[in-house]
């Protein structure tokens, strides 16, 4: 368990060399902590929207159609709730454990016009 860490993302600019300390005063990155503009952060949030609300969409529609396949009685009969809610518990496990730790390694590693994002992790005490 971390202790005493502050976990921040920061972007570079690709334009050119940055110069500067870390801006908490803390030495040892060369990082300087610039503030993404309103594009760059509807691009970052449009990337990770469509990426996981997207595959999330997806595993819905596939849970549906297989819970179809398996179970053809579902199709002569009103479903109940919990029936109902098997596609939407699954996909929302799958999406959050397996997809998502993925999407953000891929979205981490993305390069965007301009610039990129990287995770910085600060110095700290782990016990």
């Amino acid at each position: 368990m971390l202790y005493g860490c502050d976990m921040t993302v920061e972007t570079r600019s690709t334009a050119g060399p940055v110069t500067g300390g870390h801006p908490t005063g803390s030495s040892g990155s060369s990082l300087l902590r610039e503030q993404p503009t309103y594009h760059e952060l509807l691009r970052l949030s449009w990337t990770l929207l469509w990426r996981g609300a997207g595959s999330f969409v997806l595993l819905m529609f596939a849970g549906n159609v297989a819970l179809l396949f398996l179970f053809p009685e579902l199709t002569r009969t009103v479903p109940t709730f919990w029936v109902a809610l098997l596609p939407l518990a699954v996909a929302t496990l799958i999406s959050a454990f397996l997809l998502m730790p993925f999407i953000m390694r891929r979205f981490l590693k993305a390069r965007f016009k301009g610039f990129h994002v990287s995770f910085v992790r600060d110095r700290c005490i782990t016990r």
